[in-house]
């Protein structure tokens, strides 16, 4: 993946923090030498990400009232978010989110906890919103390290079906590695 043109620096770096040590190892041995040292920065980069304190939790059960009220009528919801996301009621808006995305609460705010856009905008794209939208879902509470007309393009070649496998695989993952972080250690 790390020798493909067409993965962007911000997809690789969002693949890289969720893959395991064995695959980090593995990368850094295939990539060329002069390659090495540029990939070790983005290691210790992630590294600093992961272990840094984790904000406080929000507290979702009035998002989840207000949001109920609403959410079988999905031009409303969408209409919500963008709502949400101007008057910065993050938690109603993950609410929305998750209720639109049919993902679980806490893997939206898993997103919202991260530092990389990435994961914001497939999620925008799997259910559909328009990009005016999906840019203030994206900025609430983040800053943009790069230009918006690049994230612009890369949510515009995002198909929503792609957009939805992608979210199905990141799911699928977080269910196996609760798996494995629940079971017993022998």
């Amino acid at each position: 993946i790390a020798q493909r043109d067409d993965i962007s620096s911000a997809m690789l770096r969002q693949l890289l923090l969720q893959a395991t040590q064995e695959v980090r190892d593995k990368l850094l041995a295939s990539v060329m030498p002069d390659q090495q040292a540029a990939m070790r920065q983005v290691f210790d980069e992630i590294s600093i990400q992961v272990t840094q304190a984790p904000s406080p939790a929000r507290d979702y059960a009035q998002a989840q009232r207000v949001v109920a009220r609403f959410s079988q009528d999905t031009e409303q919801t969408r209409q919500k978010i963008m709502e949400f996301a101007d008057n910065g009621r993050i938690a109603e808006m993950i609410a929305a989110l998750s209720v639109l995305g049919g993902v679980p609460l806490d893997q939206v705010d898993c997103l919202f906890e991260s530092s990389n856009a990435f994961g914001r905008m497939v999620l925008c794209k799997s259910i559909g919103l328009d990009w005016n939208t999906a840019i203030a879902v994206i900025t609430a509470e983040l800053e943009l390290a790069g230009s918006q007309d690049a994230l612009c393009e890369q949510f515009e070649e995002l198909t929503p079906q792609s957009a939805q496998k992608l979210i199905h695989f990141w799911l699928g993952r977080q269910r196996i590695f609760r798996r494995i972080s629940a079971s017993p250690r022998l």
